[in-house]
């Protein structure tokens, strides 16, 4: 073995290490610190300083950065306002966000001619809130239909309760009811009431009280007969008079004796007294 050879056989074997590029483009001097990419010293001196540009490793990454950020932000931009008072600012965004250019602009669904005046004062809100057409419809679609949910719960409890005013009025009347019933009907032909007036008149009073009213002036106009408070209108007897023209009859011992002796006129009335005192015609 050679001098040479043996000196090279003693040194340690090299090695050669390649150090990963920055993803920032900026590498770490001495102490640390970061020094600028190689690229920038091509930039006009007031460039090369500028911070932001370091975190760039070489120009094509600087471009790509440059490209994903347009796409980002597009090519149409809106300066945004100054403040909640900058009325001209907030024109220029409501505008830029697709609102007409007058408040009768607005191509909403048609209403009745008695909503017109109602359709342009919410057309002028609308406008004045920067509300384009498609919001501006989707709101009054919305209020329409929450205006229809509140109509129709209204309409289904008065049903509600005009149905249980009229089974209450049923049963006070019993078998009365349906010849009450006709006088009260034709009293309202009498005056003339249509169906609509009928309506408004008994929603107001209600269904009860409607028909007693109604039922107490046909029987005075004579449409039956004038019939005094307490007695029978027409044939049959509501319960309430029945009960009471029974309890007379209990304390008549005339009565009563017919009824022991069987007499059949004492006892078809007792009978059909006790029929009408629980609503049945008898």
């Amino acid at each position: 073995m050679t001098t040479t050879e043996a000196a090279d056989a003693a040194a340690p074997a090299a090695t050669t290490t390649t150090a990963p590029a920055a993803a920032t483009g900026a590498s770490a001097g001495q102490g640390g610190e970061a020094t600028a990419p190689d690229w920038l010293a091509t930039l006009p001196d007031a460039l090369q300083g500028e911070p932001t540009l370091k975190l760039f490793k070489d120009v094509p990454a600087l471009a790509q950065s440059y490209v994903e950020v347009r796409k980002a932000i597009g090519q149409d931009k809106v300066i945004l306002p100054k403040d909640a008072d900058d009325a001209a600012g907030w024109d220029r965004v409501y505008r830029a966000l697709g609102r007409p250019e007058a408040a009768d602009k607005y191509e909403l669904p048609a209403v009745e001619e008695a909503d017109q005046k109602f359709l342009s004062a919410y057309c002028e809100v609308a406008f004045q809130n920067g509300l384009n057409n498609a919001q501006a419809k989707n709101l009054m679609d919305f209020a329409n239909a929450r205006a229809a949910e509140i109509q129709k719960a209204e309409d289904d409890a008065r049903q509600a309760r005009l149905a249980q005013e009229e089974a209450a009025l049923k049963a006070e009347w019993g078998a009365a009811y349906d010849a009450n019933d006709a006088i009260a009907n034709r009293a309202i032909q009498r005056f003339g009431m249509g169906p609509d007036h009928f309506k408004a008149f008994r929603d107001s009073m209600g269904f009860a009280a409607s028909m007693k009213f109604l039922h107490k002036l046909g029987a005075a106009l004579g449409e039956a007969g004038f019939v005094p408070d307490g007695q029978p209108a027409v044939g049959a007897m509501t319960p309430a008079q029945a009960q009471a023209e029974i309890a007379v009859l209990q304390k008549d011992k005339g009565f009563g004796d017919k009824l022991l002796n069987k007499d059949a006129e004492a006892k078809k009335k007792w009978d059909q007294l006790h029929a009408w005192a629980v609503g049945q015609p008898g």
